[in-house]
C-alpha cells in the first residue's frame, strides 16, 4: 500500500546521485574500479550494484590473431 502511494520502504540509499554520475563518467574513460572508489568515496560493492554493466567487447579476427598468435584459438572463439 505504501509503495502504491509513492513512499519508499526500507533503508535509504547512501549513494549520492552526483557521485554516481561521476563514477560512470570515470568508468567510461577507462578508469579502474579501485581508482573510482578512491575518487568518489563510494564502496566497491555499491559501485558494482549501482553502475550499469559494460557492454561486452567484440574482437575482430585481426585482434584475436594478435592475442592468440599461430592460430591456437580457444574452442569458444571457433565458429
Amino acid at each position: 500500500m505504501a509503495t502504491a502511494k509513492g513512499k519508499r520502504i526500507g533503508r535509504p540509499s547512501v549513494v549520492n546521485p552526483t557521485k554516481l554520475v561521476y563514477a560512470e563518467h570515470l568508468r567510461d574513460q577507462g578508469q579502474s574500479i579501485s581508482a573510482i572508489v578512491k575518487a568518489t568515496g563510494n564502496t566497491r560493492s555499491s559501485l558494482y550494484r549501482h553502475l550499469p554493466p559494460r557492454p561486452p567487447e567484440t574482437l575482430t579476427a585481426e585482434e584475436l590473431q594478435s592475442v592468440y598468435p599461430g592460430g591456437m584459438l580457444p574452442s569458444r572463439f571457433v565458429v
